[in-house]
């Protein structure tokens, strides 16, 4: 058997690809983390080439990704990526070459797309499966990649972009393009008036050309060897913006309002005199920042000045309670016992009960809750917050932790450890907040986020008539009170883009803070839209034949020769099973007519196998092989 050659892939927006490494291990930044680690036969896998191409319209950007892999071995191999993306990005498409063209992957549970893949990979043809692991991290699993051959791979992402200062930004990691024979990168930007400014690596080689109200760049290297981050940045026009888009017989929209920059900046706000500490002591925490969580925390006492904190380690059960008088913001008999926690075992994040007389929670952990049921965190009453910060970069589940603080009156907070002030001023602070959303000739709208940390007000729903009326009422960060009326046309409604999995993964998002109760509506869900989530995954076989062994409907190429393939089987054990009844009646025949014949009988006849009896141990033998 063939030892597995496994890959490691980090997803940057827009670029998702680079150099082949020796294992190394993985930093806790992803632009840190190298693209493609091979364990074993590390000079025999190398990636070609690798085609980047993003658009963008308004706050949404979608990127596709090329990458071809050459296996200069002389042995088949298995590729495997495991890669993280940042909050706000997620996967919509996937495919994988097969006998020359990319074939589009198919939604399918999850525990039957490891057992498809598993099976049809003992016959080394071609498989692939993309899954979601823990949190934002995702799997893909390609087989094979043949000696002296290559395989190729097409990933496709969408994100929301941030606001800053009335300025979009998109940055692009460089840093793990070094090496690759092939890189080719380019950018559309539409519905723009003034023109991009790039900085950083390679911001003087590119030109932006004008192009149907928008603009557009593009760049190719050769075995490029640079390293470091391109940023890309142009105005916003703080123009509200709606977007539709068909799907099947339904129409969708996203609705963006921006927020102004006065608005957004936001004032502080006052603080209890009494919080607790909820501190995830599990062995997935050695993969945070935990220094710059300290450092986070330290600058919070501080502001308290005189306070009472209370602190619970969370494991699989929930430490008792240790509890410290804070004066003059000196958290230092705090802080030492935090630098003693021993981190091991696994997490119930829910394992914990709300104290008397607490007004505000602090929950540092990553959101990775692996054991017991996985539930939701105890309920707060409504004038007691928790806020859920996090210096774990990709490895933390985002989307649980947002939904678990902004349920109970905070919001999460990501802690970059190069500027963990920015974190303190977040948490001091009393940022813009959606209230309430009022939609007329639509329905089933869901939002992100009511905390819009990156600028922008997001909303996206379902219309039920041709045209719709959208009314936002928020609270900005100075504590006004804001009311906004959007009118949504669907009359032109576009037939391609992001639109529809836009919504599905904002309804996956709010699901996800209790996500076993919500079970069959994420799977449900995440099928319909192709979305990978922790319910589904998307597949791609090599036959029609593999399709229909496995039950998993196909991509579109594939239907036809699919349901004919379905109807000649059900004919066939239609077929069979009648031939069957018939042959049960001929021996029960026999049988009766035996039993009728006088003394001494003799011995009863031997039926003789028949046709059905052999298509049937037939068909028997070959399910037992497989």
């Amino acid at each position: 058997m063939h030892r597995m050659t496994r890959f490691f892939l980090v997803a940057l927006a827009p670029l998702l690809a680079l150099p082949v490494s020796r294992a190394q291990q993985l930093s806790l930044d992803p632009q840190d983390a190298p693209l493609l680690s091979v364990t074993d036969d590390a000079n025999s896998v190398r990636l070609q080439q690798a085609k980047v191409d993003t658009i963008v319209l308004g706050g949404l950007a979608q990127t596709t990704v090329e990458l071809v892999f050459a296996n200069h071995g002389g042995r088949l191999l298995e590729g495997q990526l495991n890669f993280p993306l940042r909050d706000g990005q997620r996967i919509t498409g996937f495919a994988l070459d097969i006998d020359g063209h990319m074939r589009d992957a198919v939604p399918v549970p999850k525990a039957k797309g490891r057992v498809a893949f598993e099976a049809i990979e003992r016959k080394q043809v071609d498989p692939a499966l993309l899954e979601q692991t823990a949190g934002n991290h995702f799997r893909l699993r390609v087989y094979p990649l043949p000696p002296g051959g290559t395989r190729t791979v097409r990933l496709v992402y969408s994100e929301d972009l941030a606001l800053s200062q009335g300025k979009y930004r998109l940055p692009v990691s460089l840093t793990h393009a070094r090496g690759v024979d092939v890189l080719q990168w380019s950018l559309r930007i539409q519905a723009a008036d003034a023109m991009p400014t790039a900085s950083g690596t390679l911001a003087r080689e590119l030109a932006f050309k004008r192009v149907a109200g928008g603009w557009e760049t593009a760049l190719q290297r050769k075995r490029y060897e640079g390293r470091g981050t391109l940023e890309l940045q142009w105005p916003n026009e703080q123009q509200a913006r709606v977007y539709t888009q068909q799907w099947g017989d339904e129409i969708y929209f996203l609705a963006e309002q921006p927020l102004p920059p006065a608005m957004a900046m936001p004032k502080r706000r006052p603080l209890p005199q009494n919080v607790a500490i909820l501190w995830d002591s599990s062995a997935s925490a050695r993969n945070r920042n935990r220094e710059a969580e300290l450092s986070v925390l330290s600058r919070y006492v501080a502001a308290l000045g005189t306070a009472e904190v209370s602190l619970i380690r969370l494991r699989d059960v929930a430490e008792p309670v240790q509890r410290f008088s804070i004066r003059d913001g000196d958290a230092s008999g705090l802080l030492g016992s935090l630098r003693e926690t021993i981190y091991d075992g696994a997490s119930q994040l829910a394992g914990w009960k709300p104290l008397p007389g607490v007004r505000e929670y602090l929950l540092f952990s990553d959101g990775l809750d692996n054991y017991g049921s996985q539930q939701d965190l105890p309920a707060l009453p409504p004038d007691v917050r928790l806020y859920a910060l996090h210096a774990a970069g990709a490895h933390a589940d985002a989307l649980r932790l947002r939904q678990w603080s902004e349920a109970r009156g905070g919001h999460l907070i990501a802690i970059d450890s190069t500027s963990p002030q920015a974190a303190v001023d977040d948490l001091l602070s009393a940022p813009a907040q959606l209230l309430d959303v009022e939609l007329v000739g639509g329905d089933d709208w869901v939002v992100p986020t009511r905390v819009p940390r990156d600028g922008v007000l997001r909303v996206a729903g379902r219309l039920t008539t041709q045209q719709g009326q959208l009314r936002l009422r928020y609270r900005d960060s100075q504590g006004q009170m804001q009311d906004v009326k959007l009118t949504i046309d669907g009359r032109q409604a576009a037939l391609s883009g992001p639109v529809p999995q836009t919504w599905a993964s904002y309804w996956i998002s709010r699901w996800s803070a209790d996500p076993q109760a919500h079970a069959e509506q994420i799977r449900q869900i995440s099928e319909r839209f192709g979305l990978v989530s922790a319910q589904t995954s998307l597949i791609v076989l090599e036959t029609v034949e593999d399709y229909v062994e496995h039950d998993i409907a196909p991509p579109a190429e594939l239907r036809e020769a699919f349901a004919l393939l379905r109807q000649r089987d059900r004919d066939q054990r239609d077929d069979l099973q009648h031939r069957r009844v018939e042959e049960v009646a001929a021996r029960f025949e026999q049988r009766i007519q035996w039993w009728e014949q006088v003394w001494p009988k003799g011995v009863m006849p031997r039926p003789e196998p028949t046709v059905a009896y052999e298509a049937a141990r037939s068909a028997s033998e070959a399910n037992r092989q497989r």
